[in-house]
């Protein structure tokens, strides 16, 4: 069953930490979906994995790349699978939907945004009603991620 991971954003922008995670999934050999609001926020997210660290790289597409399903991480505003991504990336209010077939799903949220905070609150106490292995991850005052039971 899919393992669905809730990380609550004190610390770190929405961009960073994703810069992080998905770095950590490229390295592993893992192919990951994004899935944005909208597409404002995929070329805002591509742009930022674009210009984060010039002494790295990222590769990455969009819904408008040549070869969307060749690309190791796809920025969508939609819940396909177009590039047989085995992780999701799912922000804010971003379809949760046809999630089951991932080995790893990631919620990421600002603890700052009451709304965004609500909307996960939300989505946990669904998906936990439906029997999905649920963890919880926080940062602490570096930006360190830790697992919470």
């Amino acid at each position: 069953m899919v393992a669905i991971n809730f990380y609550h954003l004190t610390r770190s922008t929405p961009e960073a930490a994703l810069f992080q995670l998905l770095s950590k999934g490229f390295e592993a050999g893992h192919r990951s979906v994004v899935r944005l609001a909208h597409d404002e926020d995929v070329a805002a997210f591509d742009t930022a994995l674009w210009t984060r660290d010039p002494d790295s790289f990222l590769p990455h597409g969009t819904a408008t790349s040549k070869h969307i399903t060749d690309e190791p991480v796809l920025l969508i505003s939609n819940d396909e699978n177009l590039n047989k991504a085995n992780f999701a990336f799912i922000f804010p209010d971003a379809s949760a939907e046809n999630i089951d077939f991932y080995e790893r799903v990631f919620f990421l949220f600002e603890g700052a945004s009451e709304a965004q905070v609500k909307e996960a609150r939300g989505r946990w106490k669904m998906l936990k009603e439906k029997g999905f292995e649920l963890i919880y991850w926080t940062q602490d005052e570096k930006g360190k991620w830790s697992r919470n039971k």
